[in-house]
């Protein structure tokens, strides 16, 4: 990590070091760079974790005027993207951990209530439609352990 740093104040003021040692000045030059790296990162944790408050929000209401288990199947797929974006929100600032934290509690909250929703809805007696074509069925065969 020292050679990294080394060579980014190197890279970045111009200097050469003789002795490899690091001045007063270099040291707040590379507390300067880490603190905008971290606070890059901060802004893109909290970018991502707008919009999937702004997802999150969108999905419920749509649950709220469900009346269908197409929409809920819909649903419930958007609410797994959801879910796989904000396991890769990874910052570990308190702020958005908690924010994190929140959220995803937020959803299981919203895949309980699509449960319930779907419990709700009659189930449909029509023919359920069928195309082989589209699923991919696998047939192992059945073997029997042979002694040794």
């Amino acid at each position: 990590m020292l050679e990294w740093m080394r060579s980014e104040v190197q890279r970045d003021k111009g200097k050469v070091y003789l002795n490899g040692e690091l001045t007063v000045s270099d040291t707040q030059h590379i507390t300067h760079a880490l603190q905008a790296i971290e606070m890059k990162h901060s802004s893109r944790a909290e970018a991502t974790l707008n919009v999937v408050e702004l997802q999150i929000e969108s999905t419920h209401i749509q649950l709220s005027l469900a009346t269908s288990r197409d929409v809920l199947q819909s649903i419930r797929n958007e609410l797994f993207m959801i879910i796989k974006t904000l396991a890769k929100v990874k910052h570990k600032v308190s702020s958005i951990v908690s924010r994190r934290t929140r959220l995803e509690t937020t959803c299981n909250e919203i895949q309980t209530l699509l449960l319930s929703k779907e419990d709700g809805l009659p189930v449909s007696s029509e023919p359920v439609e069928f195309d082989s074509c589209k699923h991919i069925i696998t047939i192992c065969p059945l073997t029997t352990p042979t002694s040794k």
